[in-house]
C-alpha cells in the first residue's frame, strides 16, 4: 500500500498510523506499506522533515520502514506561483501512476484539502482507502463498497516526552512532583496510576504529571492550598488563568494531537474559573473534603488515569430519516472550534441546518446547547444536530429527503473526518461542497477553487 498524506501541524497524526501498519505482525497484504509520500506545504515542510527523519531513526535500529518522500504542494486550491500543485491534483497523479492500492490520511492537512482531495479522486475509488487515526485504534475505510469497513489496529505508545518533542512544544522536564493533595485523591478514590509520569513545564506551567494512554496526552494540573498556606486568593487565580490561557492557545499547546488536560482543585474558586472560561477543553475536579462529588465525576476521575479503549459501535441516530425542507439546507458540523460553524450558518443563511456533532465530546456538546439556546439571534429557521462519531463515518448511512433541490454542505467546521465523510456522502449526489477561504473572505468551493458568497464577518 502506498500511504499518502497532507502534511499539517500535528505530527502525530500522520506519524501514528504510519508506525501502526509498521507494528502489524500479521498485516493485510493489501495494508503492508511499500512507501509513503507527504504532500507538505512551505509551511509544513519542518513537520514532514520531522516524520522523515523519525522514521530514518527507527531504521538505524533494525526496523523495517518505508521509504519516505516528501512532495511540495500549494497552501490553496491552485498552482502556485511557485509550480506547487494542489494537493488534490498531486494526490490524483499518484493514484493514476500506481496500480495498487493508496491509503489516503484523511487527518492530515486542512479540512478543505481533504474534502478537495476526496472530491477529485471519486473516480479511483476502487483503489483508494481512507485512513483515520483515532485514540486507541487506526481505523481503515473501504469507501467503493456498499457499506464503509472499519478496521482497528492496535497503536504503538510512544514516551509522552518524545511526542512534545516531535510536536516541536517547548518543555522541560522537572524533577518527579510530589503533592499531598494529589496523593490524597489517589488514596481516596483509589486510583490507578499509569506506569510511567513525567513532571513537566510547558511556557511558565508547571503540570504535575503527563503520560500517554491509548494514543493521547494527559496532562494533570494540580492547584490546591493546604493547611498553613500563606498564599492568597490572586496567586491562586494567576495559576488558573495561565493555564487556561496555554490550554487555549492553539501555536503553543493545541497541535498537540489527541489531549486532555485535568485540573484537581480543592478551591472552588479555581474550579469556577476553569470550567467557565477554558470552553470545556479542561477537565476540572473540585475536591473540598466532607462534600461529595457526583459517581458519575469519580468515575470520570478514573478513567482519566486508566482509560478504557473506545467504543466504536456504529451511531443509530443517522438512520432516522430526515423530514423534507422546501427551503434551503446546510449540513455542516460542530467542532471545538465554535467560529467556523456560526461563520458558515451567517455566510450560507440556511432554512434549515442540518448539524454533525459529536455526543461523546463535552466541549462540542456545550457548543450545541449555545446554538440551540440562540436559534431566534442566528439567520437559521431550524436545527437538525446528527450525532456521530468523531470520525463520522456513520453520516454515509443517511437518508438524505428526495426533491429537495437548495442544498449544500460546507466542510470547514468539524473535523477532518467530517469534513472527509460529507464530501464522500454529498458529492455523488451533486451537492454542492463549500469551504471558508483560510485568511480570506469568500467561500469557496473545492476541489476547483470557485468563489461564492461573501464571507459573514
Amino acid at each position: 500500500m502506498l500511504f499518502v498524506s497532507i502534511m499539517g501541524t500535528q505530527v502525530m497524526a500522520v506519524l501514528n498510523p504510519i508506525l501502526s501498519f509498521m507494528g502489524e505482525k500479521q498485516p493485510d497484504p493489501k495494508l503492508r506499506l511499500s512507501e509513503v509520500r507527504l504532500l507538505a506545504t512551505e509551511r509544513t515542510l519542518g513537520q514532514a522533515g520531522t516524520v522523515q527523519n523519525f522514521l530514518a531513526d527507527v531504521a538505524k535500529d533494525g526496523a523495517a520502514t518505508p521509504p519516505v518522500k516528501i512532495l511540495p504542494i500549494s497552501d490553496s486550491l491552485q498552482t502556485d506561483s511557485g509550480g506547487r500543485q494542489p494537493a488534490h491534483r498531486v494526490l490524483c497523479d499518484l493514484l493514476r501512476d500506481n496500480t495498487e492500492a493508496v491509503g489516503f490520511n484523511i487527518a492530515g492537512g486542512m479540512n478543505f484539502q481533504v474534502s478537495a482531495s476526496l472530491a477529485a479522486a471519486h473516480q479511483f475509488l476502487e483503489r483508494i482507502l481512507f485512513i483515520y487515526p483515532e485514540s486507541g485504534s487506526v481505523h481503515v475505510f473501504t469507501p467503493n463498497s456498499g457499506h464503509t469497513a472499519v478496521k482497528h489496529h492496535a497503536t504503538p505508545i510512544p514516551d509522552p516526552l518524545e511526542i512534545l518533542r516531535l510536536q516541536g512544544v517547548t518543555f522541560c522536564e522537572n524533577a518527579p512532583a510530589t503533592d499531598n493533595f494529589f496523593n490524597y485523591l489517589v488514596g481516596k478514590y483509589k486510583l490507578t496510576l499509569p506506569a510511567s509520569m513525567k513532571a513537566v513545564e510547558i511556557k511558565g506551567v508547571p503540570f504535575h504529571a503527563v503520560f500517554n494512554t491509548t494514543n493521547e496526552l494527559h496532562f494533570v494540573k494540580v492547584i490546591h492550598k493546604g493547611r498553613g498556606d500563606k498564599r492568597k486568593s490572586p496567586h491562586f487565580l494567576k495559576e488558573v488563568r495561565n493555564l487556561i490561557s496555554l490550554v487555549n492557545q492553539r501555536p503553543i499547546f493545541g497541535e498537540l494531537y489527541h489531549r486532555t488536560v485535568a485540573l484537581l482543585t480543592n478551591l472552588p474558586t479555581v474550579a469556577e474559573h476553569a470550567r467557565k472560561d477554558s470552553g470545556g477543553k479542561i477537565f476540572v475536579f473540585l475536591d473540598v473534603g466532607d462534600a461529595e462529588n457526583s459517581e458519575q465525576d469519580i468515575q470520570r476521575l478514573r478513567s482519566f488515569f486508566q482509560p478504557s479503549p473506545p467504543a466504536h459501535s456504529p451511531r443509530s441516530d443517522c438512520h432516522t430519516p430526515l423530514e423534507r425542507c422546501d427551503g434551503s439546507v446546510l449540513y455542516a458540523a460542530v467542532g471545538r472550534n465554535l467560529m467556523p460553524t456560526l461563520i458558515a450558518l451567517y455566510s450560507h443563511k440556511p432554512d434549515e441546518a442540518r448539524l454533525l456533532f459529536t455526543p461523546s465530546d463535552p466541549t462540542i456538546c456545550e457548543y450545541a446547547r449555545r446554538i440551540e439556546k440562540g436559534l431566534d439571534y442566528l439567520p437559521v429557521k431550524r436545527l437538525r444536530f446528527i450525532p456521530t462519531s468523531v470520525v463520522g463515518h456513520e453520516f454515509l448511512k443517511l437518508q438524505h429527503p428526495e426533491g429537495e433541490e437548495n442544498v449544500c454542505i460546507n466542510v470547514s467546521p468539524g473535523t477532518k473526518g467530517h469534513a472527509a465523510f460529507l464530501t464522500h456522502w454529498g458529492a455523488p449526489l451533486g451537492i454542492p461542497i463549500w469551504s471558508i477561504k483560510t485568511g480570506g473572505e469568500y467561500l469557496v468551493k473545492p476541489p476547483d477553487g470557485e468563489t461564492g458568497n461573501r464571507v459573514a464577518s
